[in-house]
């Protein structure tokens, strides 16, 4: 696996260290008054529960990071959509750091390409992750008695929840995402 390191893949990792920032932030700022979402504060606020000064520009700082790391989002999906390998990857690093930090008694090992991440668990399955965005992303669980696949491929146009969809056990059983 390499990074790119060209002008477009450095473009990309400062996008992307840029939406990291800005989430770190955003974070910090929340953590400051125990809250999880910047509409939370101007309720502490309301209530008298914080001092308007320096709650308010807080609140209003809050908002602009949610709002800058929600067009940062935007963008990078753009960028993953056309097809920029270096933030697909890097996004696979992200889950691999996960992978790693918080399920090292179930993950074996992993494996990182251009195009997917495959985690080895110490059952002997497998996960193999693919474009792992909102709009579009496979998580192929193979196991010994079949598998579990949630994708958004969009060849199931019955199923309710479409292009969103589930097989499992096998190919043939597709269900709608609950």
């Amino acid at each position: 696996m390499a990074v790119s390191t060209d002008k477009s893949g450095i473009t990309h990792l400062i996008t992307f260290n840029e939406m990291m920032e800005q989430k770190r932030k955003l974070e910090e700022l929340l953590g400051k008054y125990g809250v999880a979402s910047p509409g939370e504060i101007e309720e502490k606020i309301k209530k008298g529960d914080v001092p308007e000064h320096p709650a308010y520009e807080d609140y209003l700082s809050a908002l602009s990071l949610e709002d800058n790391i929600s067009k940062l989002k935007d963008q990078i999906h753009r960028m993953i959509d056309r097809g920029d390998i270096t933030l697909l990857i890097l996004r696979f690093l992200g889950f691999a750091r996960i992978a790693r930090d918080k399920f090292s008694d179930i993950v074996a090992g992993m494996e990182i390409f251009d195009d997917r991440m495959v985690l080895v668990f110490s059952d002997g399955s497998e996960m193999t992750v693919m474009y792992p965005i909102e709009t579009k992303y496979s998580f192929h669980w193979q196991r010994k008695d079949g598998i579990i696949r949630i994708d958004t491929a969009p060849h199931h146009h019955g199923v309710k929840t479409f292009p969103n969809h589930i097989h499992y056990g096998s190919e043939k059983d597709v269900r709608e995402i609950p």
